[in-house]
């Protein structure tokens, strides 16, 4: 369970995380926060220990089991309508930087929300804008992250991950000095155990060998004060943003695929991934030297 007490005396801010609300189960942190939006505001957290039926882009459900995960959405309301694509790029990044503080490797973002390491997927968002007329209100970004599951259905085995199951095969790599201050065993923030833990955590002192699992607590700390320091630059410097998104973007610089969306039959254009510019568009070139931006409701890219 996490320890939201600490984790409001870590943040330390007064707008990300000042307003909390705290579930223990519900079907969708998103749908829970576009219903009471009247009773949050810019920078309103609502984080749920189980989430029963997360959504992902495109209507795509997120599984995930009771406890062993984080679902949160964050309720903005940003100062101006400029670059609001780019707002999704922030949760994605600010994972992507906890992670290689603990030194995992192989990380990179699938356009245009995905969260990769090894090529499977680790963590997502879904970003929801809503508006009164043609007049922006607020945007809402929903974040699911694997982070102590161990089974996941057959069908997403081989395209899921979690923390658990990537620091186990990267544990030779690892560096232990980086990684001790987010294992559970090991951090000052360690997750509250809940009935369903304790056998594990009993386990887990007895036996070396058995998976380390990691504390939700610390890594929302540390996740969250990123994400202030991203949204900030987003703030006052959305290019640059832009430029630390496309470091980790799958196939930035090369040529891949472009499957457009309206479309689903078609096998694909071959286009030259220019990546994603300071409104958060997709720009590509295609084989006649021109240059066409897209949304994330438009395409998806392939790596070849």
């Amino acid at each position: 369970m996490i320890q939201t007490k600490a984790l409001k005396a870590f943040l330390k801010t007064d707008w990300l995380g000042s307003h909390l609300v705290e579930l223990d189960k519900i079907d969708s942190t998103n749908s829970y926060a576009k219903i009471h939006a009247h009773e949050l505001h810019h920078g309103s957290i609502v984080l749920a220990h189980e989430q029963l039926k997360g959504r992902g882009q495109a209507q795509k459900h997120w599984f995930s089991t009771s406890s062993h995960n984080l679902h949160l959405s964050i309720y903005l309301q940003p100062s101006r309508d400029e670059s609001l694509n780019l707002l999704t790029f922030i949760p994605t990044l600010s994972v992507l930087t906890v992670l290689q503080a603990a030194g995992l490797s192989g990380l990179s973002i699938k356009w245009p929300n995905d969260v990769l390491i090894n090529n499977k997927k680790l963590a997502g968002v879904l970003t929801e804008n809503t508006y009164q007329g043609s007049r922006h209100q607020s945007t809402i970004l929903g974040i699911g992250w694997n982070v102590n599951e161990l089974n996941f259905p057959t069908e997403l085995s081989e395209v899921a991950t979690s923390l658990a199951l990537q620091g186990r095969s990267q544990e030779q790599s690892l560096k232990r000095q980086n990684l001790r201050r987010f294992l559970n065993q090991s951090t000052e923030l360690t997750d509250e155990p809940t009935a369903r833990d304790e056998p594990q955590t009993r386990k887990n002192k007895h036996h070396t060998s058995a998976v380390e699992t990691w504390s939700k607590t610390q890594l929302l700390v540390d996740f969250l004060l990123h994400f202030r320091r991203f949204y900030e630059l987003w703030e006052h410097d959305p290019a640059s943003l832009a430029r630390q998104v496309n470091t980790y973007l799958m196939g930035y610089g090369r040529w891949v695929k472009l499957i457009r969306l309206g479309n689903p039959s078609s096998e694909g254009e071959s286009v030259k991934c220019l990546g994603v510019d300071a409104r958060g568009l997709l720009q590509v070139l295609d084989k006649e030297m021109e240059v066409n931006t897209f949304t994330y409701e438009q395409i998806r890219i392939q790596t070849e």
